[in-house]
């Protein structure tokens, strides 16, 4: 029996100091004092120890801290530290933007196995993970959690995020309050003032883009500063400034080393308004492709411009690019083509006569109507003196609806 309560004893005070000396490794852990934390736990090979030397190796950045992480987390699954020692595997592989294997030890984490402190950290980057790996409904459903915890240094960015997910989606009304939320903040207060503006432009409040926008323009990185100009641009135009409209297009989309499809449209459109028809001819002509929509208004305006700048051969050319339009009118509207050139040349009246029944295809409660003029009707193009300009081959092509 006295040896019984002697080995009592002793076990007590073994646990003792036990939880003496591992009480003092928390608290030199907590304080960020990893080195001496080390030095403490050097040569025990308990369970605990071990779990303290892997925070430390993740904490001080060490060779082969993973590897050491890894392997505590595979022998002793099931020990107390475990959770942290995830969390801080999680971290650190987020700082080096290894998004999957982060979201990986971040998902075998809970709110109740880290501190109250780590929380905000947390739940921001295990929101950011879920969106950089194309997780966004998940994202958005982290991120929200931000609104209920204590504002911190991750509020901002969560909020960022949480605007951008609605501007990526083209939800521009629901992204302007969360951008406005982080503008706020001085780390992302010129960026998310740059998108707020792209929003209200989006959500057609012009006005909004003229106010702030110019004060914006030499904040903004010189990587948004080209987009930021077309946007001022069309504004400007939208309001009937096409002086302020073409000083934007010149001084900054000009300068791109590269023109999409798109700014050669608008470069070409605001060449056509300000009636510069060479401009409007070169930007339009570079638009590789114009058989959607925005090609078509583009051969339109082409072949205007082509008119203006008494350029005949390219603009008959042009035309093979333009539909006939298709208008919903009266069957009793006559559509004609002035078949005289008797009438051409002496300046009578043209007489007028029904072409859609032989040589247009009809639809029910529609008819193709040629936009032409009667001055180049069919019987003047093919002319002698203007014959070598056009053949029937290309008014037939022409006078078909394009399929």
């Amino acid at each position: 029996m006295k040896r019984y309560l002697a080995f009592v004893a002793a076990l007590s005070l073994a646990c003792s100091l036990y939880a003496q000396d591992f009480g003092q490794v928390k608290n030199l852990y907590q304080a960020g004092m990893y080195s001496e934390t080390l030095r403490l736990v050097q040569g025990n090979n308990t369970p605990m120890a071990e779990g303290y030397r892997a925070l430390c190796a993740l904490k001080l950045k060490t060779a082969h801290s993973h590897d050491i992480a890894k392997a505590f987390i595979a022998r002793y699954h099931e020990n107390l530290l475990v959770p942290q020692v995830r969390y801080q595997l999680g971290l650190d592989l987020f700082d080096q933007e290894r998004y999957e294997e982060a979201l990986q030890q971040f998902n075998q984490v809970s709110l109740k196995d880290i501190q109250e402190t780590q929380r905000p950290e947390y739940t921001y980057k295990l929101g950011y993970c879920a969106f950089a790996q194309g997780e966004w409904d998940r994202a958005q459903g982290l991120l929200l959690r931000m609104k209920d915890l204590p504002y911190s240094d991750y509020s901002a960015p969560s909020y960022y995020t949480l605007g951008y997910i609605n501007y990526a989606q083209k939800d521009f009304k629901e992204a302007a309050p969360w951008f406005e939320l982080c503008a706020k903040d001085h780390r992302f207060s010129t960026l998310a003032n740059y998108y707020i503006l792209e929003c209200r432009f989006n959500e057609k409040d012009y006005d909004y883009v003229l106010r702030f926008g110019e004060d914006l323009f030499n904040k903004v990185p010189e990587d948004r500063q080209p987009h930021l100009a077309r946007i001022m641009s069309e504004t400007y135009l939208i309001k009937g400034d096409v002086e302020k409209a073409r000083s934007y297009y010149e001084k900054n989309l000009r300068n791109k080393a590269k023109l999409s499809r798109s700014d050669l449209f608008y470069a070409g459109e605001i060449n056509y308004v300000i009636e510069n028809w060479e401009g409007a001819v070169e930007n339009f002509t570079r638009m590789e492709n114009r058989t959607d929509s925005l090609g078509q208004i583009a051969s339109y305006q082409l072949g205007y411009s082509y008119i203006q700048a008494t350029r005949w051969r390219p603009w008959m050319r042009s035309r093979k690019h333009r539909p006939w339009v298709l208008r919903p009118i009266s069957r009793k509207t006559p559509c004609t083509i002035t078949p005289s050139w008797r009438s051409t040349l002496t300046g009578t009246p043209p007489r007028s006569r029904n072409i859609c029944k032989s040589t247009a295809p009809r639809r029910k409660g529609t008819r193709f109507i040629p936009i032409w003029p009667w001055w180049l009707s069919r019987t003047t193009i093919m002319w002698a003196p203007w014959r070598p300009m056009t053949t029937s081959t290309n008014f037939a092509r022409i006078c078909r609806p394009t399929t």
